[in-house]
């Protein structure tokens, strides 16, 4: 561990209020689960770099890797959904480090819908793996988080090359055009 950092890279919380982190391990990451009365236990070890992204009501943690999207079960049990993720999509020459997975949700019925800023796509992640694009951005933005409340998906934008410091708020709903709640797209 180098000094001044944590070792515990990133976390999430379950709807039962435990907490999921990563913690470096030399060259890997342990998952660790930290429940309410502050109780730690490994859930799953060796895993490579990953970045924790969101967790459902049965205590499954969602991770993404590279242009992956893994799941780790309530038993350890490591699952790739799907991968490929990212490998079609780029915001362009130099900008390689950009194409990434960012935020993601865990609908009701399995589905995942994840965040792709490289390519400037929501993506929709069937439980069985079968991956959609939902959602593109237009050229000032793209996703970089996503949330649902009731039937509503909530995509959150931010700039990208040439217009760092755009953000935009999008709503979506079945059966109808996306709704723009928030748009700053101007410089300072």
């Amino acid at each position: 561990m180098q000094a001044g950092f944590r070792e515990d890279v990133s976390f999430v919380r379950d709807a039962h209020g435990n907490q999921f982190l990563l913690r470096a391990k030399g060259k890997t990451y342990a998952l660790i689960k930290k429940d309410s009365a502050g109780s730690e236990s490994i859930v799953a070890a060796r895993l490579p770099r990953s970045h924790l992204r969101a967790a459902n009501p049965q205590g499954d943690v969602y991770l993404t890797q590279a242009d992956k999207l893994i799941r780790v079960t309530a038993r350890g049990r490591v699952h790739a959904v799907a991968g490929g993720l990212t490998s079609e999509y780029a915001l362009g020459r130099g900008n390689e480090g950009l194409n990434v997975l960012y935020g993601l949700t865990v609908q009701k019925d399995g589905t995942v819908l994840l965040a792709h800023y490289g390519g400037r796509r929501l993506l929709k992640i069937a439980p069985q793996g079968q991956v959609s694009t939902v959602y593109r951005s237009g050229p000032s933005t793209s996703p970089t988080g996503v949330t649902t409340f009731g039937d509503k998906v909530y995509v959150l934008e931010s700039g990208v090359p040439g217009n760092p410091y755009a953000i935009k708020v999008v709503v979506l709903e079945a059966g109808k055009a996306p709704v723009t709640l928030a748009d700053y797209v101007n410089t300072p």
